[in-house]
């Protein structure tokens, strides 16, 4: 995919950069090439950067990406033997100035093939770049393709869709209802937001929340609204006033404009108690183009947000309410599971059902506390009806919580919505989150020694050096930024130091998530010895 093909062709251009400015002298007679194939990796690196934001999920597209790194790769190799050749020469002293004259003519000869192989490569990046823009794939990546729509719609909440089983979050709906009721007092807030990582159970605790008796009593209107990562300011903002107006239903949709409806919006909420919630908002862009429907002084009307990302929920409310649910504990875990898998079995009585919950408690483990994945395991485990069907998937508990149960399935559910995180990532994260994968399970993983680690592989732009910043920095703003997203845990510091993060460790579930995706970008090499992961970074 594009966000592991891009930074290979930003680092290269870096070094090729570099060496047009040191070695000029060397160059003579091929800096033309290099220059020329410096100008057609940064179209390609421009091409990259489109296809990455665009995130689709097309043959094409795929194909032409996994092409582009191999010749990405293949300048890689031949700008470090040129930067070692060059630098073979540099040793300095009178053996060495005699050594040159008596091999001038295999310089030039060195220098004629470097000129030769730059030209070949830069022929066949044109050829690629051309065939890329000839298929018309700007066209292709600004269609809405049908994965997307797809994507879309499994995504798409709804307020009334109550979850039955509902374990172990019950004050977290309680704190938030009241913050939400309160008019006055320190509790008092416009707006609350639920953050935390895909799957934790946000949009349901959320529904409880917004069902909630006392909020029902409280507020006048209501309004829920799923903000798509495709979203459109207009459709936003109509489908909060359908809700909040629905009398009006026909002539919102039909005749009002942007600026009617941002002026009725912010009208309602200041003659009415509104409650608003928007589910699922990904970025600071969608609420800029909103937020002029919003009163900004309280006048009754409130806003409830869900997001993955901190940032998005303290740019909505900088002075909030701003909860992050918690995973459920391995007892509320097993009671959601239970009530999931069992319970047509206690109901009509089973031989087994002893069996059955030893088998789910150890399986349950696997589900790290995240609701989605209980949620997952006992939909799958309430279809199978006798014990050796459960043993069997216990015994592949991996691919289950992975795939599902669908045959040449890439991914299940809870892979496609941990994976929208991981997609939303800027392009030049993406390779620093798949090599947290590396590491081995549950394992905390020094800072400082993984800044390192992610500089010497050149995953660390100098483009995001900020003046003042050493590359260090950079890097530690980095792994700041999977933290706002709820992608990493961290630990900070105790003592007080410049950098603030001690440590970090991925959920289980988003390991696997870094194993599925670094396989499929031919980023890791994973070779399993008996549940034991022997990891190899590919270079």
């Amino acid at each position: 995919m594009a966000e592991l093909a891009e930074p290979v062709v930003s680092f290269i251009l870096e070094r090729l950069s570099n060496l047009l400015i040191e070695e000029g002298k060397f160059l003579r007679g091929v800096s033309d090439q290099a220059e020329q194939l410096q100008t057609e990796l940064k179209l390609m690196q421009a091409l990259l950067k489109d296809a990455d934001a665009k995130q689709h999920d097309d043959a094409v597209i795929r194909e032409w990406i996994s092409q582009s790194k191999d010749l990405a790769y293949e300048a890689e190799d031949l700008i470090e033997t040129f930067a070692f050749k060059v630098g073979s020469r540099r040793r300095g002293g009178v053996v060495n100035v005699l050594k040159r004259y008596t091999c001038i003519f295999k310089e030039c000869y060195m220098r004629h093939r470097v000129g030769v192989d730059i030209q070949g490569l830069n022929t066949r990046v044109a050829k690629l770049t051309k065939r890329f823009r000839d298929y018309g794939i700007r066209t292709i990546m600004e269609k809405e393709g049908p994965s997307s729509r797809q994507l879309q719609s499994i995504r798409r909440t709804y307020s009334h869709v109550e979850e039955d089983d509902f374990v172990g979050l019950e004050s977290d709906v309680k704190m938030l209802v009241q913050n939400l009721v309160s008019e006055n007092g320190t509790s008092h807030y416009r707006v609350v937001s639920l953050c935390g990582m895909g799957g934790l159970g946000k949009t349901t605790i959320a529904r409880k929340v917004y069902n909630h008796p006392n909020v029902r009593r409280h507020f006048d209107s209501f309004a829920w609204l799923c903000i798509s990562q495709q979203w459109q300011t207009k459709e936003i903002l109509q489908g909060i006033l359908v809700k909040l107006i629905p009398e009006t239903k026909e002539e919102i949709v039909r005749s009002w404009n942007d600026d009617k409806l941002v002026r009725q919006l912010y009208n309602i909420q200041q003659n009415k108690r509104c409650l608003i919630v928007l589910d699922d908002i990904w970025s600071t862009d969608a609420w800029e183009c909103i937020k002029n429907a919003f009163p900004t002084r309280e006048k009754g009307s409130k806003i409830l947000v869900t997001t993955r990302n901190q940032n998005v929920a303290t740019h909505i409310g900088p002075n909030g309410f701003h909860h992050e649910p918690r995973l459920l504990s391995n007892d509320e875990s097993w009671e959601l599971l239970r009530k999931k898998a069992l319970r047509e079995r206690y109901n009509h009585g089973h031989e087994d059902i002893v069996k059955l919950e030893e088998l789910g408690m150890e399986m349950v483990k696997h589900c790290g506390g995240l609701p989605l994945a209980v949620v997952v395991l006992g939909g799958i485990l309430s279809t199978k009806h006798h014990f050796s069907e459960w043993e069997f998937v216990y015994q592949h508990i991996k691919f289950y919580l992975g795939r599902g149960e669908r045959i040449g399935q890439r991914e299940g559910e809870i892979q496609r919505i941990l994976a929208l995180s991981y997609y939303d990532l800027p392009y030049q994260l993406k390779p620093c989150f798949l090599y947290l994968g590396i590491y081995p399970e549950d394992h905390g993983i020094r800072t400082d020694s993984l800044y390192q680690i992610w500089m010497a592989e050149g995953m660390v732009s100098k483009e995001d050096q900020i003046e003042g910043e050493s590359m260090m920095d950079v890097a530690e703003r980095y792994l700041g930024e999977f933290v706002k997203r709820c992608m990493v845990q961290v630990k900070l510091k105790d003592e007080p130091g410049y950098r603030k993060f001690k440590s970090c460790r991925l959920h289980d579930l988003m390991r696997d998530l870094c194993l599925a995706k670094g396989r499929d970008e031919n980023f890791l090499k994973v070779n399993d010895y008996r549940h034991n992961d022997n990891l190899e970074l590919i270079e």
